[in-house]
């Protein structure tokens, strides 16, 4: 179990204090696939950093397994470090060896040469690389880079693996295939990985568990599923209308809003799981409300491994029944929001 108390990293930069993370408590469990998510600058890289004291928390205790890391000495630390592997955007591979030599790094001068052999040939195997041995960086594609990187990361046999925007780099095939291997790996290994992005795609596709950041601050955390379907803060909610395309155009909100129009019409979007999304939720707005409604834009999604939809329309009639109309909405199992 890897634990944040009250974790802060402030930096003073042309004399004056910056605040990169702000009380952060988090808990990811055992075995998890953790996803981080924010926008550029949000503290992402920062607070990956403070889990291996890469970058020491200015405040707050960092523990893994009962081990509080910002406890430690440095001999101390450095030995569980070894429990804790880290893969990067841009692979950092020494160019200068093989693929076979930059995954013996870690373990040169802790084992022989034989049992180095040995464990680099079975990590090859795992990552599927055993026909590149002899390869050097600059012969591999940015896919493969990754594999010789999370396999230099295992080397050590970590029980964490924290990864800093993986597939950033890769195209959409190099992807699909890192985030396989990922998944394989943790469920192989039992590992538990901590992965931070901007793209919302690849947690939605891996992770089990999630928190947003924005500005330093840990503004929401709960289930894959619950944040993409019932998300509670404003940046989470900005976040998932971007990556599912839920964003009225500017063109297309001219075009709904007549200014002469006396009719309440208020936009909304509306998000069905599972069973819900076989409820006649736009026949009854219409039959039974009597309203007008104008579907702007839908989406079906497949997160943790369950079907999502999403609706965003504008419903125009009398006031008093538009809002009839919203209470029976909320009564139903679907999560409606009023944009």
């Amino acid at each position: 179990m890897l634990q944040l108390h009250q974790v802060s990293k402030t930096y003073t930069i042309n004399q004056q204090l910056f605040t990169a993370l702000q009380d952060i408590n988090l808990t990811i469990a055992k075995g998890d696939i953790f996803g981080i998510v924010g926008k550029s600058g949000a503290g992402k890289s920062t607070l990956l950093r403070c889990m291996n004291l890469l970058e020491r928390p200015t405040q707050g205790q960092v523990t893994i397994d009962n081990i509080e890391l910002t406890r430690l000495k440095a001999v101390e630390l450095n030995q569980q470090r070894k429990k804790i592997g880290m893969i990067f955007q841009h692979f950092n591979l020494l160019s200068s060896r093989t693929v076979f030599e930059n995954i013996a790094l870690p373990l040169e001068g802790l084992y022989t040469a034989a049992e180095i052999a040995t464990k680099v040939t079975h990590l090859l195997n795992l990552v599927d690389l055993k026909d590149k041995t002899t390869h050097y960086p600059d012969q591999l594609s940015g896919g493969q880079k990754q594999r010789v990187a999370i396999a230099r990361a295992l080397a050590t046999e970590p029980t964490i693996l924290l990864c800093d925007e993986p597939t950033s780099a890769l195209d959409t095939e190099s992807t699909r295939n890192i985030l396989e291997l990922l998944q394989t790996i943790n469920r192989k290994l039992g590992l538990t990985i901590v992965l931070i992005t901007h793209e919302l795609d690849v947690v939605k596709k891996i992770c089990k568990n999630m928190a947003v950041l924005d500005q330093g601050l840990l503004v929401e955390t709960g289930s894959v599923m619950e944040i993409f379907t019932q998300p509670k803060s404003e940046i989470s909610k900005r976040l998932i209308r971007k990556q599912f395309h839920l964003e009225l155009p500017d063109s297309i909100r001219q075009t709904i809003r007549d200014p002469k129009d006396t009719l309440y019409a208020p936009i909304i979007q509306l998000t069905f799981m599972g069973e819900s999304s076989k409820l006649p939720v736009i026949t009854e707005l219409i039959q039974r409300f009597g309203l007008s409604v104008n579907i702007l834009l839908a989406d079906i999604e497949n997160i943790s491994d369950a079907a999502v939809g999403y609706l965003v329309c504008q419903i125009k009639g009398e006031e008093a029944i538009v809002k009839q109309a919203l209470d029976y909405l909320h009564s139903l199992p679907i999560n409606i929001e009023v944009l």
